[in-house]
């Protein structure tokens, strides 16, 4: 449990996440690891193959896409 925490805490941290030419083809900003993402304000996913974008709207911080 301690463990988890710390995680969190760490993801929490992260403001910013460069996943541009990754071949995504999918994102479920439901997944457990972005909802710890709590201060996220930019998501670059360019130069991917995503079909499937789902629960963006729990990303309150996210300005830039």
């Amino acid at each position: 449990m301690i463990m988890n925490q710390a995680m969190t805490s760490e993801y929490s941290k992260i403001d910013s996440l460069q996943l541009s030419g990754k071949r995504l083809t999918t994102l479920i900003s439901g997944h457990a690891l972005l909802r710890r993402m709590t201060n996220l304000k930019e998501l670059n996913l360019s130069n991917n193959k995503i079909v499937v974008i789902s629960h963006l709207s729990e990303l309150k911080g996210l300005h830039t896409l």
